[in-house]
């Protein structure tokens, strides 16, 4: 997994700090993964990435799938 996708993944897990009984005093934590805001974050991603890159001609489907995917660091 690249590191881009690790951001991300952080970016939809939020850290949940609770006291349950028995544990003197001191905290546990869950960690919550948003899938839907993970999804979300990713598309975003991938337009922002389609909508920022300065093409020299317009470009094939071709092209913006290899884009994406460099930018991931996805291998065909």
């Amino acid at each position: 997994m690249n590191e881009r996708i690790r951001k991300l993944i952080e970016q939809a897990t939020t850290k949940r700090e609770f006291y349950p009984e028995g544990c003197n005093g001191y905290p546990k934590y869950r960690y919550d993964f948003d899938q839907e805001k993970f999804a979300e974050l990713i598309v975003r991603e991938c337009a922002d990435i389609v909508k920022e890159t300065r093409w020299m001609v317009p470009p094939s489907q071709e092209q913006i799938a290899r884009s994406i995917k460099q930018h991931f660091g996805v291998e065909s």
